[in-house]
């Protein structure tokens, strides 16, 4: 047996402070029968009713309305929701399908996101890999290339997209994180949690990241980081409940803030409202003082357009890569 000191101090050396703490405080996963994932696939054919795709099931792909041909869409809730308490899975969905022709997949992973958030978070890998094999699975049996698929998820949802990238070699062609959960995630590497490595294309929207009560993660996470308002204290979060509880169920009334970055990706998919546009800057209050580069004609990195149209940088990836973008918005849709 290996003496306890050496044994410390190979663990020291091959792992941060922060990756042991997580390993200390965080449950083993439960198995994938208790959190029993589930994928429902909707398409412009079939828009309103679920086809539930079940791992491994080749034929259930091939009888299914899934076309390998079309942009695949995956939506993954965070902790404590499910499609009851979370209806904006349901309207992203169908924002989505009146946009594009796509696959789009809702991840149900209430079974396992419920309970303890810890007993969640240590889900999540589970639910990550779940996610991947059912991409395997897809380009296994129909040929659906990587390049197709996003990745979308909201809290824990953001860094279980990350880690079926992950699973995926980081080949998936884009992932959206919306204020990816901190707590728990703040100080890890890149390995446990959602990085920019993880896919082609990583945009990730900041909306409740503060180092006091904050459900969101202060740090960088993507290729193209986004801080609206600052990255928290969003404007209409104190008075605007009603549409918070509609757009989010109760939900909308304790974790606005959180829950705002869905509200602002929701906003830009349609070609008809206004664009919400990033400026690079070091930090909110430089930029809202008008010291932030301005001419986006100088130079393009200087300035990104937040939500569905982000993927249009992704050329510039190397330029934008661990900088911050902020803008304002309003209190209400279409908030830019």
């Amino acid at each position: 047996m290996i003496p306890l000191k050496i044994t410390t101090l190979l663990i020291i050396l091959t792992a941060s402070w922060f990756d042991l703490l997580w390993t200390a405080t965080i449950p083993a996963p439960q198995k994938p029968e208790q959190i029993n994932t589930r994928f429902l696939l909707f398409t412009r054919n079939v828009p309103k009713v679920e086809q539930v795709i079940t791992l491994g099931d080749r034929d259930g792909i091939k009888l299914s309305d899934f076309d390998a041909g079309k942009p695949t869409k995956f939506i993954i809730h965070g902790y404590a929701t499910n499609l009851q308490q979370g209806p904006w899975m349901l309207r992203l969905k169908d924002l989505w399908l009146d946009a594009g022709d796509y696959n789009v997949f809702i991840v149900d992973w209430s079974g396992g996101a419920n309970g303890q958030y810890e007993q969640a978070i240590a889900n999540t890998r589970v639910v990550g890999n779940l996610t991947a094999r059912m991409i395997n699975d897809l380009k296994s049996v129909s040929g659906l290339g990587l390049s197709k698929v996003h990745l979308l998820g909201h809290s824990l949802g953001a860094h279980i997209s990350g880690f079926a990238g992950q699973a995926l070699n980081g080949l998936v062609g884009r992932i959206t994180g919306l204020d990816p959960a901190g707590p728990q995630f703040d100080g890890l590497s890149a390995k446990d949690r959602l990085d920019h490595t993880d896919g082609q294309f990583v945009d990730v929207i900041h909306s409740d990241a503060t180092k006091n009560g904050g459900l969101g993660t202060l740090e960088n996470s993507g290729h193209l980081d986004f801080f609206p308002n600052g990255g928290h204290d969003q404007p209409g979060c104190l008075l605007g409940r009603l549409p918070n509880i509609l757009t989010h169920g109760l939900s909308g009334l304790t974790a606005c803030n959180h829950l705002r970055a869905i509200d602002f990706y929701m906003a830009t998919i349609s070609g008809t409202n206004p664009r919400g546009v990033g400026y690079l800057c070091s930090d909110y209050d430089t930029y809202r003082r008008g010291g932030c580069p301005a001419n986006c004609a100088a130079n393009a990195a200087n300035c990104a357009t937040i939500g569905e149209e982000a993927i249009q940088w992704k050329p510039l990836e190397n330029q934008t890569l661990g900088r911050r973008y902020f803008l304002t918005t309003s209190a209400l849709y279409p908030y830019f």
